[in-house]
């Protein structure tokens, strides 16, 4: 374990995408890849919940088997009034956050390790007590011509 931890301080230490990668991938090795999803939730749920951007809130993450499974709520910003979306507007919606989460996870480097040891990372969004929908990646999520390292 004190390996895993210097590991994870030592990536802090790299900017760069690769290395990024290359060091949370020494640390998931250590893991078994059953353990992986809950040394992820364990890592993760004591700075929940966790403002992502002006619109997404990760309220809670958990694991089920091999999946990480995060549970967000969005909030209405100034160019985006949720209240008066129809489901034209949420599926369109669902594929901009898709299309951006699969770009921003499949260039983490913490995401890509976990994706490569067949993690899967699902997330259910929703709105004022709405559920809205729900999205999954696996590794092929990331395979060319998405991939962008």
């Amino acid at each position: 374990m004190k390996k895993i931890v210097f590991l994870a301080l030592a990536s802090l230490a790299f900017g760069a995408q690769e290395s990024e990668f290359k060091i949370y991938e020494q640390i998931l090795n250590q893991l078994d890849a059953k353990q992986i999803p809950a040394f992820v939730v364990q890592t993760a749920k004591p700075n929940l919940p966790s403002r992502v951007d002006d619109m997404i809130t990760l309220k809670d993450v958990s694991q089920n088997g091999l999946n990480i499974h995060g549970e967000f709520v969005l909030n209405e910003t100034k160019d985006r009034k949720l209240k008066s979306y129809d489901k034209t507007k949420i599926l369109a919606l669902k594929n901009e956050f898709y299309q951006n989460g699969k770009e921003a996870l499949c260039n983490s480097g913490m995401a890509r390790a976990a994706l490569n040891r067949g993690i899967t990372l699902s997330g259910s969004y929703g709105f004022e007590g709405r559920h809205l929908f729900d999205l999954k990646l696996d590794k092929s999520s990331c395979e060319y011509p998405f991939l962008r390292w």
